[in-house]
């Protein structure tokens, strides 16, 4: 699929719309964006995945043949900075890996996984590893676990 066959989700159409000139201007700059991404990163762009409502995010292939996604969140809109810092902080355990970002264009690509977690505590914004029960480690301000 070329960037230009981009299927825009309706929900983040009205999202980005809703933000404002950011959006509109992230709107109509974004086969662009893929296209320059899909040729910076090697990537082979597939179908456009639905249930976000922040972000495009698609199906792609890199030149080395792995499945991937490719995540491009609505700029004005903070969920692409704090997972990123979730996802490089879990280096790949129990939440789906990073392969490459770009935080100046709100761009991440991201290991595919598989079927949707339910599992609020242990989600990323794509898709449940089988790990995904070990996502949550003690930390210096929150040795007790989730809840406690």
């Amino acid at each position: 699929m070329k960037a230009a066959d981009l299927q825009i989700p309706d929900r983040v159409r009205r999202r980005a719309l809703a933000v404002g000139e950011a959006g509109v201007a992230w709107l109509d700059g974004l086969d662009g964006l893929v296209g320059d991404l899909a040729t910076e990163w090697q990537l082979s762009i597939g179908r456009t995945l639905s249930g976000e409502t922040e972000a495009l995010v698609a199906e792609t292939t890199t030149a080395e043949g792995h499945d991937a996604v490719l995540k491009i969140a609505i700029p004005g809109l903070d969920p692409t900075a704090s997972e990123l810092r979730t996802l490089l902080a879990a280096q790949g355990r129990g939440y789906a890996a990073v392969f490459r970002h770009d935080a100046a264009r709100g761009a991440m690509l991201l290991e595919r996984l598989g079927p949707r977690s339910t599992n609020s505590a242990c989600r990323s914004t794509h898709r449940s590893k089988p790990s995904a029960p070990r996502c949550w480690t003690p930390g210096p301000r929150c040795p007790r676990g989730p809840g406690s």
